[in-house]
């Protein structure tokens, strides 16, 4: 896995390279035969996600598979401050990344991976993507951001309980949501997120250790026409420490293999 440059558009409206916040996964062997876009989950959630993604990337690679990796402005090792974040900019991001890919992969058509509440924006590349989009992909994606973000800071307050005193409403995690990206996610409800397109093939993978899905997961699918997979894997958001990643790359590689054929 080797970082790229990417080019990023920062508050000020300029244009700027940063080498550290991107990275390209080559197949194994021989040049690209399909590639892949990972979108990382949002703030806090992301950290359990990066080890699981590079396990998912390293084993599609062995298929011919090139599969980039990058963080949204103001996250991870990307530029920027996450208070100045909005989700223009990470739609924005998206799509820079997509391009970049097919430039790197020498590749027409790009599969997307999203995890969790990088759903909308995943589901927001079908547009810029048009037919270069292959397929779609998702790990229990969360498609109203606004409950999603009550129940972040809920989790939040209540781990820090008293320690929380002074801290602004916004922080979560250690994340403080500007006012913009705030506002985006709080009046976004599920209802008017689009659905994929009906000639793009969609794949969701729930994390069922029990083996059995959520009902909701289960309707989600339905509701799209999508194949439903399941990996016995404990959820990442949950966990405080790396959780194995075999069980879930390995769904993910069943689920791209019946999306889109080599």
């Amino acid at each position: 896995m080797k970082p790229v440059a990417m080019r990023w558009k920062p508050a000020n409206g300029s244009t700027g390279y940063d080498t550290g916040s991107a990275w390209y996964l080559e197949p194994v062997a021989g040049p690209p035969r399909r590639a892949l876009l990972a979108l990382y989950p949002l703030a806090e959630e992301r950290k359990g996600t990066v080890r699981l993604m590079a396990a998912t990337g390293r084993l599609l690679a062995k298929e011919g598979w090139a599969t980039l990796f990058f963080d949204f402005f103001g996250t991870g090792d990307a530029p920027g401050d996450f208070a100045d974040a909005t989700w223009d900019r990470w739609q924005t991001d998206a799509e820079t990344a997509f391009d970049l890919l097919r430039a790197l992969s020498g590749l027409d058509r790009v599969a997307v991976l999203s995890a969790r509440a990088s759903a909308p924006l995943a589901l927001s590349l079908a547009k810029h993507g048009g037919n270069r989009l292959s397929g779609l992909v998702f790990w229990e994606p969360v498609l109203d951001t606004a409950a999603w973000l009550r129940d972040a800071r809920r989790r939040s307050h209540f781990r820090l309980g008293p320690a929380r005193t002074g801290l602004s409403e916004n922080d979560v995690d250690g994340y403080v949501y500007g006012g913009t990206l705030w506002n985006d996610m709080a009046r976004a409800p599920s209802a008017g997120t689009p659905a994929p397109p009906p000639d793009v093939p969609v794949a969701v993978v729930a994390l069922a250790p029990s083996g059995r899905p959520s009902a909701e997961t289960v309707r989600l699918a339905q509701r799209w026409g999508a194949r439903l997979l399941t990996a016995n894997q404990a959820p990442f958001w949950l966990e405080s420490d790396t959780v194995a990643g075999e069980a879930l790359a390995e769904s993910t590689r069943q689920a791209l293999d019946a999306l889109i054929s080599p």
